[in-house]
């Protein structure tokens, strides 16, 4: 059951970091104060290159009963604007081809002519100022960090939609008497925390399943890259991960990730390099704790 031998902790010597940490994803607020109930369904448009972005934010948004249409890169959300009316906009900023800082500024100048203003909610793995700083002068107008809360999420949308949300005030919950972190190990994998975002065990379960099989070369082709001097394709590996594996409740993955993004980002090749290992030994934790956990227990093969 969930909560019950339910997370994977491992314990890993690591370097001390070159420089604070600016980016590390905030803990989710499990018993927000208020949350938003939609009072109509709203049509919104969903932008992220990452499936498994894409799959559990259309998961959560549904919930709501918005409807919810996808697009993978800044040219298909602009072609999407153009060709139907949103109420509002979730825009991932890193993608190939058109990013999301292009992607509403071709919006915006499209707005001249219309005269209405989309709302566009950012979804940046980052929570630098300069970052939130060039969302704003794109035209975003708020943004929210990933791995995304979405009571926060909800939060932002109704700060922006007003009418279309009805807020609910919950009293906070009394504090828990005689109970004490078990340890301050970054879980390889919270599930509680994953079922706790994804709602359904069994769509989560898949996207683990989906994001091992479609990165199995992908620790190699960091490594590759980091070591050829190939900056640019190491930072779009790194910081993709940095997001998914958020999404997924991989904690000591997803920090680690976030460590080597920091350093790529400030020009720190050589330490990047130096904690490589450590990267790839979360890596491989990783793998096998996704692998325990998917593997059928032995009621359920007797049952088949």
């Amino acid at each position: 059951a969930v909560g019950q031998g339910s997370t994977f902790y491992f314990t890993a010597r690591l370097p001390e970091a070159q420089q604070e940490i600016e980016s590390l994803p905030h803990p989710r607020q499990k018993n927000p104060a208020s949350q938003w109930t939609p009072n109509y369904p709203l049509n919104i448009l969903l932008v992220d290159d990452v499936e498994e972005n894409l799959t559990l934010a259309s998961i959560r948004l549904e919930q709501q009963r918005h409807q919810v249409t996808q697009a993978r890169d800044g040219l298909e959300a602009v072609t999407l604007c153009q060709q139907r009316t949103f109420d509002l906009v979730l825009m991932d900023i890193q993608m190939p081809g058109m990013n999301g800082y292009d992607a509403t500024r071709a919006i915006r100048e499209r707005e001249h002519d219309n005269g209405r203003r989309l709302p566009i909610i950012a979804m940046t793995a980052s929570v630098l100022l300069e970052d939130q700083q060039q969302c704003m002068e794109a035209g975003m107008c708020d943004f929210i960090s990933k791995p995304v809360d979405f009571d926060e999420l909800f939060r932002l949308m109704a700060k922006h939609l007003p009418e279309a949300f009805t807020e609910i005030s919950h009293p906070p919950p009394a504090p828990a008497s005689g109970q004490t972190d078990e340890t301050d190990t970054p879980a390889v994998l919270d599930l509680d925390d994953a079922i706790d975002t994804w709602l359904d065990e069994s769509v989560y379960r898949q996207a683990l399943a989906q994001f091992i099989e479609a990165n199995e070369q992908t620790p190699q082709q960091l490594a590759h890259s980091l070591n050829a001097g190939d900056i640019t394709q190491a930072r779009a590996i790194v910081h993709r991960l940095k997001g998914t594996t958020g999404t997924l409740a991989m904690i000591a993955l997803a920090e680690s990730a976030t460590q080597l993004d920091e350093l790529l980002k400030n020009g720190e090749t050589e330490a990047a390099k130096a904690v490589l290992p450590d990267f790839l030994t979360h890596w491989q934790t990783m793998a096998r704790a996704v692998e325990t956990y998917l593997k059928p227990s032995d009621e359920q093969l007797r049952r088949e």
